[in-house]
Order: C-alpha cells, then sequence, then structure tokens
C-alpha cells in the first residue's frame, strides 16, 4: 500500500485485496476492503477516484463536520481533488477501488489539450459516470493483471479517464468547444505504423506521438480519425497478424507471444482466440 493509500484510509482496518502503481504515468491503482467504522478526515497531496464494488450505506462529514448519510450501492464513485478528504462512518464492510493520481498529470493534460474549464476538479460524493465507472473498471482489470495488456493501452485509458474527470462538474459536454480533428498525414501515418511494426514490445503514446510530431493528446484524435480505431487497437492488430504469420512458418506459440511483444503465451493464445475465433495452437493444426 502507497503512503498516500496509508493516509486516505486511515481509521478503520482495512485490507488490500491488490494493488499495483503504474511507474510511467503518475498513478496508482488497487482495490481494498474496509470494515464497518468511522475514518477521520484526512488530506491528500494527490487527486483520488473511488468507486465502490457495494457495502451499504456511508455517513460523510459536511462542511460543518456533521455526518450526512449517502447511498454506497454498487457503482456510484467519489471524487477528492487535493487536499481535505471527508471522514466518513461505514454502517458495514465494504470494498471499493481506488486510483490515485498525481496533479501534474492532470495538469498536463488540461494544457495538452487546451480545455477552456470553468473550475477546478470539485469534491464529489456517491456521483454516477458510467465512462469514469468504465475506464476504471478497465483499469482495475490491467492493473490486477500487473498491467500486462502492455503501456500503449494503459496509457490510453489512463488519458482518457484524465479527459473525462476534466469535464466532471462542467456544464458542457467533454468535446465543447474543441474543433473536429483531421486525420495524420498518410505519409506521418505510414510511419507511425512502421514504428509499430518495429517496436511491438516498446510501444507507448510519448514514442508514437513524438514519431509523428504532435501532442499524445492531438495525435490520439488524429490516428483515431484516420484510422477509425485507437493506437492500442492498431497495434494490437499488426502484433496478431504478425503472429498469424509466424505460425503458419512453423513459430511455436510461446516465440510468437515474445517476437509480437506479448507479455506472455497465455495472453497471446487468449487474445489470438478472441480475434480469430480459435487458440494459436488450433491455428497451427488446421493450416
Amino acid at each position: 500500500m502507497t503512503p498516500e493509500y496509508s493516509s486516505f484510509l486511515r481509521g478503520p482496518s482495512v485490507r488490500p485485496l491488490w494493488n499495483a502503481p503504474f511507474k510511467g504515468l503518475d498513478f496508482a491503482i488497487g482495490k481494498y476492503r474496509a470494515s464497518a467504522g468511522e475514518r477521520p478526515d484526512t488530506n491528500s497531496s494527490r487527486i483520488l477516484l473511488g468507486v465502490w464494488c457495494g457495502g451499504g450505506p456511508v455517513e460523510s462529514r459536511d462542511e460543518n463536520g456533521h455526518y450526512v448519510p449517502y447511498s454506497k450501492k454498487e457503482g456510484p464513485l467519489n471524487l477528492y481533488p487535493c487536499g481535505k478528504v471527508p471522514g466518513v462512518r461505514r454502517v458495514r464492510d465494504s470494498d471499493f477501488i481506488l486510483i490515485e493520481i498525481e496533479p501534474n498529470f492532470i495538469d498536463y493534460i488540461k494544457g495538452e489539450a487546451q480545455l477552456r474549464l470553468k473550475q477546478e476538479l470539485p469534491l464529489m460524493l456517491g456521483f454516477h459516470d458510467i465512462v469514469l465507472r468504465r475506464l476504471t473498471l478497465l483499469l482495475a482489470d490491467d492493473g490486477n493483471n500487473g498491467f500486462s495488456f502492455g503501456n500503449l493501452f494503459t496509457e490510453h485509458v489512463m488519458h482518457a479517464l484524465a479527459i473525462r474527470l476534466l469535464s466532471v462538474g462542467e456544464t458542457k459536454p467533454p468535446s465543447s468547444g474543441i474543433p473536429a480533428s483531421p486525420g495524420l498525414p498518410p505519409h506521418i501515418l505510414k510511419r507511425v505504423i512502421a514504428c509499430m511494426r518495429e517496436s511491438p514490445a516498446n510501444l507507448s503514446l510519448d514514442i508514437l506521438a513524438s514519431e509523428a510530431g504532435y501532442s499524445r493528446y492531438h495525435f490520439l484524435r488524429m490516428f483515431r480519425s484516420a484510422t477509425g480505431v485507437t493506437p492500442h487497437a492498431y497495434s494490437l492488430r499488426l502484433r496478431l497478424e504478425r503472429g498469424r504469420i509466424l505460425l503458419r512458418e512453423g513459430v511455436s506459440a510461446a516465440e510468437a507471444a515474445d517476437l509480437c511483444g506479448f507479455s506472455s503465451a497465455s495472453h497471446f493464445s487468449k487474445v489470438f482466440r478472441q480475434a480469430f475465433g480459435q487458440s494459436p495452437k488450433e491455428f497451427k493444426r488446421d493450416r
């Protein structure tokens, strides 16, 4: 458990079910089980986003120090900006996923996307946002598996989550005021795809955006406009196609997984089956 989590979760006994820091993007994610009881006010130097996984009602302190009840059924989120984190009183044990984000990452995304926001991130308790919840669950699945989907996937989801966070509390939709983006010029797109083919295991948004000559934010929008898919989805398609070629040439599934930048043979097999309807072993047998 990170020091920030320890500070935030102090009070009633909290047992980490798992937690995982991601070094490249200044964030960490984990799932925790908190016992019933009272947790006092605390402070956080980071932005915290929690998704509750059930556990019944919770009471949170208001600005006058009084406890105010709110529902904690499946799904609601809590957003804590830097600063004071109100104390809570839990009626029963509860599980939740918690993301810890460095403020400089959010500031970077805000500047890169040139977002014109009316306010800073607000304190929001027990709210619903289906996009934030789905992105958080994607990151949780990724983190619980050791970020095995690859840096490009993790960075893309975290980037999308940051953009969505910055839209919370705003009256306009996230894309309002941002002009439609053209696709990448063909010669730049060709160069980016070549980079994807050459370095499947070491890709990141920073590398691809640098290759294209754009910020990460504008690269993502322009790449998707040009191809109809995200960089991660396009890269995965290229890696799977290369994997099929290698399997046809007699390379083993384990060797193909390594050469195509997958974290393990089992991960390669799982993704291969999802894409083509059969495992690498079955593909080799039927070729």
